[in-house]
């Protein structure tokens, strides 16, 4: 039976357009919403259990070589976040890979549909009721919930503790800040349930798993189901998704210590650290080259004073001295996911003192 390929599916889609004949399968990047053919891509190959299938992308070159010809896609032949590997070949000249189960997923880097992180979400309630409250704080613009995630130590009083805030998927495709995300919660909750020691400081972790639920399920990599480019949006009112996670941040921080809006970028060739310096303290100021020590492909900060963006916002917004940064992971790195959980964990780490150094 020939193989087939499909997008219809949650995190299905993207830029991208495949031609499947035999065990052969042509991908074209698409330049989706003027993205230069750079955008994330994920779609699923049936049919191919015990077939060698050989892939070709038709135009690398339109990405002006940031896909470089040495990057390496990557696959799963189990769903879920995490059970992803890159392909033993590069893209340049085409590629194969014999494959043991029937439907495969192959994408650009490593995707997390909107469904992973309801499930998340719930595994975390389930798991850590001492510690972990979950709350959906709105629906999307076509009804999906939108989720928060407390964490805390309930044996100190909130007025003795700062916030800290983690947003990620305003642009659903940069999928690389989950891992993150994921990475900085069970850095929190190790410190805190005992297993490690705890923080110099007390907190309370706030974090907005889905910000976009609508373009995460239908595979779009940066705006929403209507055109809305979310971190473009804190200044305006709306849209929803922006709204919901506007009104929850008012209402439960209450002295922000630091904010994190975990993005990844296909521009350039390396990590980001964005932060608006020009409201930032020295100490602020050292715990961002903490952040860059975190990086794993970082040549240097970029500094813009853009209140209308995620972080501005969070900075001038919210009560209290902290600070906030847009973090962007260098999507044709070829990160995998234990590399962005890594550094997901290290930045809580620049931020936090752990009792023990005190």
């Amino acid at each position: 039976m020939p193989i087939s390929t499909t997008t219809d599916f949650d995190g299905g889609g993207g830029a991208v357009k495949c031609q499947p004949a035999d065990t052969h399968v042509e991908i074209e990047m698409v330049d989706a919403k003027d993205y230069d053919y750079l955008g994330y891509f994920h779609f699923k190959l049936e049919g191919a259990a015990g077939e060698t299938v050989s892939f070709e992308i038709t135009n690398r070159e339109e990405t002006g070589d940031r896909m470089s010809e040495e990057y390496q896609l990557v696959y799963s032949e189990t769903p879920g976040p995490g059970e992803w590997s890159q392909f033993d070949d590069a893209v340049e000249g085409g590629f194969e890979r014999e494959f043991d189960d029937d439907t495969v997923s192959i994408a650009s880097w490593p995707a997390y549909p909107y469904e992973s992180t309801v499930e998340r979400v719930d595994q975390l309630a389930a798991e850590y009721p001492a510690l972990v409250e979950t709350d959906v704080i709105g629906e999307s613009y076509e009804g999906r919930e939108m989720h928060s995630i407390r964490i805390t130590d309930p044996a100190v009083a909130n007025a003795e503790k700062t916030d800290i805030v983690c947003t990620t998927r305003q642009h659903p495709g940069e999928t690389h800040g989950s891992y993150q995300m994921d990475a900085i919660i069970d850095r929190a909750i190790n410190r805190l349930n005992g297993s490690s020691g705890g923080f110099v400081d007390d907190y309370v972790f706030h974090f907005l798993p889905n910000l976009n639920p609508d373009g995460m399920y239908h595979g779009y990599h940066y705006d929403d189901a209507r055109g809305n480019n979310h971190n473009r949006e804190w200044d305006t009112p709306g849209p929803v998704e922006i709204d919901n996670a506007r009104n929850y941040l008012l209402d439960e921080v209450s002295d922000l210590h630091w904010a994190f809006d975990l993005h990844a970028s296909t521009d350039g060739t390396h990590d980001a650290v964005r932060h608006w310096e020009s409201n930032m303290s020295d100490a602020h100021l050292g715990m961002i080259d903490d952040i860059e020590a975190a990086s794993l492909s970082l040549s240097g900060t970029s500094v813009e004073d853009d209140p209308e963006l995620a972080r501005g916002w969070l900075h001038s917004e919210l009560p209290g001295d902290g600070s906030g940064v847009t973090t962007e992971a260098w999507t044709y790195y070829g990160y995998r996911p234990a590399e962005l959980e890594r550094e997901g964990s290290d930045f809580l780490a620049a931020v936090t003192t752990p009792l023990e150094e005190a």
